[in-house]
């Protein structure tokens, strides 16, 4: 799976990526290395080097990288090392990898509250692409949005503001709660 984007290769989480590296024109042919974030990866298979007709070589390594959330912004690069080269030829491309949302909840205070207070609830979503965050109150008999920002304030708080809230956080991937 896969698509590609100018310097970027996007993908789902969970899908694994059929990555191919090809050199064309060396004699010898050349070695072909992968690194994801700096660091060296096996190729899938080992190297196919195929002499042209022109007594040059073709070379190609795969490599097949299941990817996760956090492969997100990875640089994946393939680097040719010949000897008639002073430096490596190398090729970047970075990842972009989509996910549904991971949410977390917290509160500006903990325990009860006296009437009167303050308090304000965070809701934190990470996702790719960013997840639509919206507030609700369970116990209100009607579940209509009370904020869709990550942040709901409640001043002045009252015996009737008691009861459950509900984050939502939603992308074209998936919804947490």
């Amino acid at each position: 799976g896969g698509g590609r984007l100018s310097d970027r290769l996007t993908a789902r989480a969970g899908e694994e990526l059929d990555l191919e590296c090809v050199s064309e024109g060396g004699n010898p042919a050349p070695g072909l290395a992968w690194l994801v974030n700096g660091e060296q990866l096996q190729a899938t298979e080992s190297q196919k080097n195929t002499k042209l007709d022109s007594g040059l070589w073709r070379s190609v390594s795969s490599l097949k990288l299941p990817v996760s959330r956090t492969d997100n912004g990875a640089n994946i690069q393939c680097i040719a090392e010949h000897p008639a080269l002073d430096a490596p030829n190398i090729v970047s491309i970075q990842l972009e990898i989509f996910y549904p949302p991971r949410i977390e909840v917290s509160t500006s205070k903990s325990g009860p509250l006296a009437e009167g207070s303050e308090i304000t609830l965070t809701c934190e979503s990470e996702a790719n692409p960013p997840a639509r965050i919206t507030w609700r109150r369970l116990e209100s008999g009607d579940s209509s949005i009370l904020s869709s920002s990550p942040h709901l304030q409640l001043t002045s708080v009252g015996r009737e503001d008691g009861g459950t809230y509900q984050c939502t956080a939603e992308n074209e991937l998936g919804l947490a709660k």
